[in-house]
């Protein structure tokens, strides 16, 4: 089945694909680079520059965000491992890896990263004096076959979203898997 992803949100007619406004597509590992921009404009002082219209706005999640985070990075390091062997015994090293990582994240006075990009996806100002508060949608891939980010981490989080009071779509693809959905579904 083929579909455009901005159909889904009506903003979209199928004879005119410009968008007047903000397409902002993040996986997993962008999530973070996503926090991180979110964080720097929050940051910013604004207080000279108009705001921006309510142009629409969509965020696209693909495969994200995860809520296990220890099971994630094992998943996403240890399962391209083709050696089973080579595999099981790389665990150990990418758990201490995190492990390390998680510890020094905390002692520099951080919140556990996985906790704070699910948070700050789902803040009503989105993207700070870029897109008006609760104006963008939100637009989730996942699939139950998904062995880096459970379908139930994403449904757990969209639900959340629409609790805050966003205007949320959810696409399941039954066969693909991690951020694999564009290749499976062209």
């Amino acid at each position: 089945r083929r579909i455009h992803p901005l159909a889904l949100t009506g903003y979209v007619q199928p004879s005119n694909i410009h968008l007047d406004g903000s397409l902002l597509p993040i996986s997993s590992g962008g999530a973070f680079q996503f926090m991180t921009l979110r964080n720097l404009l929050a940051k910013c002082d604004f207080k000279d520059v108009p705001i921006p219209s309510k142009a629409p706005s969509v965020l696209v999640l693909d495969s994200t965000p995860g809520a296990h985070a220890l099971q994630s990075v094992i998943s996403s390091t240890a399962l391209p491992l083709q050696n089973l062997i080579h595999r099981y015994a790389f665990i150990p090293y990418a758990a201490a890896g995190w492990e390390l990582a998680y510890i020094i994240n905390i002692l520099a006075g951080h919140r556990p990263i996985y906790a704070e990009t699910r948070d700050s996806i789902n803040e009503w100002e989105l993207l700070p004096h870029v897109t008006p508060g609760g104006s963008t949608v939100r637009l989730y891939f996942y699939s139950p076959r998904d062995r880096i980010t459970p379908a139930e981490d994403v449904e757990t989080h969209a639900e959340d979203a629409r609790r805050k009071g966003h205007t949320v779509e959810l696409e399941r693809f039954e066969r693909s898997w991690h951020i694999t959905h564009a290749r499976e579904y062209p």
